[in-house]
């Protein structure tokens, strides 16, 4: 079995049960999922924010509300939906690189000076999660080491709002953190045991030979 490349979906699936993120990351033995239409939405707005942050193209006209969130970024000349990897040590590396340990994609970074702000564009409902902005947090000082206070939100465009501002500058006590999980990943795939978790999830998961799936058993 391979170590797969750390991301903030996978420590996530890993951290909610064990045994789902070996089925999914590691054995890839699920069937693979249709894309919704919320998934389609959310990858069109994603598409449409990069064009114009990029080359300053118009939104289309089902969009073109969101040009009052994108106009101040683009003004700040902010960068878009930048791919980063990282190897082991936290030193930045290609996304595909055969080193890379940990990879992800910030939606938007603005930087001056010392100080980065992160905007991670959501279509869904309101939900902050502090750690997949601290994972960001960390693949952003490795692209640019001389950052040392980032601010971090997200942009709920369904309610057209900004979220709470997260102090994500702490990013050697989140890669220490993902280092640990990391190392227990490893401790799993020596003994080769993925614990199962039963946890709320469980009613929406794909691994529909666990005894603790209850998907379609409401």
């Amino acid at each position: 079995m391979k170590l797969p490349v750390a991301s903030h979906t996978f420590l996530n699936d890993f951290d909610n049960c064990p045994h789902k993120a070996f089925r999914k990351y590691i054995a890839k033995d699920l069937p693979r999922q249709p894309q919704t239409e919320a998934m389609r939405w959310g990858t069109e707005v994603h598409t449409a924010f990069e064009v114009r942050l990029k080359h300053g193209t118009p939104f289309p006209p089902t969009m073109a509300k969101y040009e009052m969130i994108a106009k101040p970024f683009a003004d700040m000349e902010a960068e878009s939906e930048k791919m980063i990897g990282i190897k082991e040590d936290g030193t930045e590396c290609d996304f595909f690189s055969k080193d890379v340990w940990l990879r992800g994609k910030i939606d938007t970074t603005v930087v001056k000076n010392d100080w980065a702000m992160i905007a991670d564009w959501k279509t869904g409902r309101p939900r902050e999660d502090k750690s997949e902005l601290e994972v960001h947090g960390v693949l952003l000082k490795a692209w640019i080491p001389a950052v040392t206070k980032i601010t971090a939100h997200y942009v709920w465009l369904q309610d057209m709002t900004i979220g709470k501002a997260h102090d994500v500058s702490d990013t050697e006590k989140k890669l220490a953190d993902i280092r640990s999980t990391m190392n227990t990943v490893k401790n799993c795939m020596e003994v080769e045991d993925f614990p199962k978790r039963r946890n709320p999830l469980c009613g929406w998961c794909d691994v529909l030979d666990c005894e603790n799936n209850t998907k379609g058993k409401r």
